[in-house]
């Protein structure tokens, strides 16, 4: 009797698993499908946020060539960071900037779309991670014949410091050549508290034509180079710090009076510029072009006119 009621005991049990596998295998099923969609999920937000895949020597379709003799600057997209390259009538190239550690490879790879295969001069206006950051990628995959920077990166790096020290200071001629010239305007201190303030600013004039980089430049800079009496007039201005915070007083933007603005940013609100500088930049007549809507942003130049293709 008791076997055969162990025998029945297990033959239920046998039952009950061979009944409730399937459930457990729907189950299974359904966990393993709602995964999958979140991943799906996940990899299409990414793939909304991240920059595109270009080829190292591709030639997009799309890419803008400037007429022989004329200038082109290229102010690539690499969200809320700078890398902009700037190609001189003479075929020498100089590069404001390198972006995010995260974006090098990419701007690199737009480097060589644009048929650039050395550097000519580079120039790094302050060691914050958004504007450092691909300076080792372009370093290894670029000849570059000279290199000027701010702040050493080591100085920045030192926990506590409230000063920062430009390598740099004072106006000083960059490069100069078939009609053009390329400047520093700034930093004019010895010493500053933010190291924004040790930002290069750089002034490219071209015939009748005139460009300002202001990297991340604060207002304490702007104030400087407005007591200096520097000709600050531009045609076209970088907006410094991405359009964010202290930038663009109305003494700074009606010495430069820009008819074009071009601000770095990126979409999310942490990483868009305020709408207080868009403002102030519209009231003087600009006209405003953002990375963020319009990716990487071409200006070209023959020396009298300027086109800015988005």
């Amino acid at each position: 009797m008791l076997i055969k009621r162990l025998f029945s005991i297990l033959f239920s049990v046998l039952i009950f698993v061979f009944l409730l596998s399937p459930y457990d295998c729907l189950a299974k099923k359904d966990s393993d499908k709602k995964s999958k969609e979140k991943e799906k999920k996940n990899a299409q937000k990414l793939e909304k946020t991240r920059l595109p895949e270009i080829q190292s020597g591709g030639k997009s379709a799309n890419t803008v060539v400037p007429a022989k003799g004329s200038l082109a600057v290229r102010v690539i997209n690499v969200g809320k960071g700078d890398a902009i390259l700037i190609q001189l009538p003479d075929g020498k190239n100089v590069m404001i900037d390198t972006g995010y550690e995260e974006t090098s490879r990419y701007v690199t790879d737009k480097l060589f779309e644009y048929n650039v295969d050395n550097i000519d001069l580079l120039i790094v206006t302050h060691p914050d991670k958004d504007h450092i950051g691909g300076l080792n990628e372009i370093r290894s995959a670029f000849e570059i014949a000279s290199y000027v920077e701010s702040v050493d990166l080591k100085q920045k790096e030192e926990r506590g410091r409230k000063i920062f020290t430009p390598k740099i200071c004072g106006t000083r001629p960059l490069l100069a050549g078939n009609g053009y010239s390329l400047s520093i305007l700034a930093p004019l201190s010895n010493s500053y508290n933010d190291v924004n303030d040790c930002s290069i600013v750089v002034k490219l004039t071209f015939g009748e034509i005139e460009f300002l980089f202001a990297g991340d430049a604060l207002d304490t800079s702007e104030r400087e180079m407005l007591n200096a009496k520097l000709n600050l007039k531009a045609d076209v201005l970088k907006v410094a710090h991405h359009g964010r915070g202290l930038v663009c007083s109305r003494e700074f933007l009606n010495a430069v009076s820009p008819k074009y603005a071009i601000i770095t940013c990126g979409e999310d609100s942490k990483d868009s510029c305020d709408r207080e500088v868009e403002d102030k930049l519209e009231t003087i007549g600009a006209e405003v072009f953002k990375t963020s809507d319009h990716g990487t942003i071409h200006i070209l130049s023959d020396g009298k006119n300027i086109e800015v293709k988005p």
